[in-house]
């Protein structure tokens, strides 16, 4: 189901494996800002719209126990697929090139 939520809402309830926050991509994030130049579309896109091109996948942790997903799955929210786009969301909010209350479009599993 196609979603809206905000930036921060985002930035505070959706984790990775064993509830990591989704920051790994964040260096990526930072070099291709200092480059100057990126060909990354989804960088490109992001910086110039505040939000990503096309919505990252999230299911309810609680849920997700209930079909058989492992318990280190991130809680409250496990971000199934966006690494990319989610990290550069966090990292973007960090920066202050973000907003906490921009809506954005998830796809969550339900």
């Amino acid at each position: 189901m196609r979603t809206k939520r905000t930036a921060g809402w985002v930035y505070e309830n959706i984790r990775y494996d064993n509830n990591e926050e989704v920051d790994f991509w964040s260096t990526h994030f930072d070099s291709q800002r200092s480059s100057g130049e990126s060909k990354y579309e989804v960088f490109t896109h992001m910086v110039s719209n505040g939000e990503w091109p096309f919505p990252p996948v999230i299911v309810e942790a609680a849920f997700a126990a209930t079909i058989g997903a492992p318990t280190s799955i991130g809680k409250p929210y496990h971000l199934i697929e966006g690494t990319h786009r989610v990290s550069y969301l966090r990292r973007m909010i960090q920066l202050g090139l973000a907003s906490k209350d921009r809506s954005v479009s998830l796809i969550e599993v339900t």
